[in-house]
Order: structure tokens, then C-alpha cells, then sequence
């Protein structure tokens, strides 16, 4: 059992590492088309601006595609589930980097895609959750806010920087369980 485990650990890390270079694949693809549509059109205009749109809807696009790859993959590894009625925890599941640290790399990994998009408001509010099983394995990434867009990037940002630290997963007297993590995440936009 533990080799069917720890293989299915090396060919997750895998998988997973191909579908973030997906995430990268699009930034590249959109940045290359931005470019060109900028030696089309190197003032501002109605028509780049339309283009300027399309491009990041196709971005988004291949986002959503690859979070949906990524998460099809997660639930045929999924091994655990969580009990009925989980007592309270004695430790929350925690990036072993710090909370701190958490909240600078997930930020970097979406402040640049996010600032693409034209939000109506001054802030925004989401929330980030995810379940990290008793091993430290973290899946089931969701983010729940008013913008489907902001969400997106916030997903693939997660996922972006889901290896670059371990998880330790929450714990009930010294015991690993299986819990949810949730992460209130708070955007302000500079109004123009």
C-alpha cells in the first residue's frame, strides 16, 4: 500500500508540475499577443482595446481549462474523507513557511493578472479555501467571491504556488486529520 502511495505522490507532483507550466504556457501566449497588438496599435484606441479584452478572456479561458484538468486529476487521488462531525482541532493545518509568507508568495502569484482586469469597485473580498488531508496534501482549491475572473487568477495562483512550501495538516491531540483551510483574501484597487 505504501508503494501505491508514494507512487501516486511522485506521479501527482508530476502531473501537477505539467498543469502549472500550462499556466505559464498562457502568460507567454498572452504576453507575445499583447505585443503584437501593441506594434498593431501602439496608440490607445477603441479597437486595441477590444483586442486588449479578447486576449485576456482567452487567457482566462485556458486558466479555467487547466484548473479543471488539475482538479479532475486531484479527485482520482483522493484517498480521504472527512468524518461526519469533526470535534475541534487542537492545530490548524499551517504553510510551513508562516502565514506571513503564505500571503506574499500567493499575492506576487495573482497581483499581475488580477491588475488586467477592470473590477467596478475599491475592493474586493474573496474567500480561498481548500482541504489539506492528514498527510499535508492540499486539494480541492476553491475561492468564493463576486467576480468569476478574480477568482480564477486567485485559483491559478494557488496552485501556482502550492510546492514552494509543505503543508502540515491540522491536527487533534498530536493526531493528523483531514480538514479544511480557509483564507480570507481582502484585494484593494486603485480607482482611476
Amino acid at each position: 500500500m505504501k508503494r501505491i502511495s508514494v507512487l501516486f505522490f511522485v506521479m501527482f507532483f508530476f502531473f501537477g508540475y505539467s498543469q502549472t507550466e500550462e499556466f505559464k504556457t498562457a502568460d507567454d501566449l498572452y504576453n507575445k499577443k499583447m505585443k503584437m497588438l501593441v506594434k498593431k496599435f501602439p496608440k490607445e484606441s477603441v479597437e486595441r482595446s477590444k483586442q486588449e479584452k479578447l486576449l485576456l478572456e482567452e487567457k482566462l479561458v485556458s486558466y479555467r481549462k487547466t484548473i479543471e484538468k488539475i482538479t479532475a486529476e486531484e479527485k482520482k487521488g483522493i484517498t480521504e474523507y472527512p468524518a461526519p462531525s469533526v470535534p475541534p482541532v487542537t492545530k490548524k493545518p499551517e504553510f510551513e513557511l508562516g502565514e506571513a509568507q503564505f500571503k506574499k508568495l500567493l499575492s506576487s502569484a495573482y497581483s499581475d493578472n488580477v491588475s488586467l482586469l477592470d473590477y467596478p469597485g475599491s475592493t474586493y473580498l474573496a474567500r480561498l479555501t481548500c482541504t489539506v488531508d492528514s498527510k499535508g496534501y492540499v486539494y480541492d482549491v476553491r475561492v468564493k467571491g463576486k467576480n468569476a475572473d478574480i477568482n480564477t487568477f486567485i485559483v491559478a495562483a494557488f496552485y501556482r504556488i502550492k510546492d514552494k512550501g509543505k503543508w502540515k495538516p491540522a491536527e487533534i491531540h498530536g493526531n493528523p486529520i483531514l480538514y479544511g483551510f480557509l483564507y480570507p483574501i481582502t484585494l484593494k484597487f486603485e480607482e482611476e
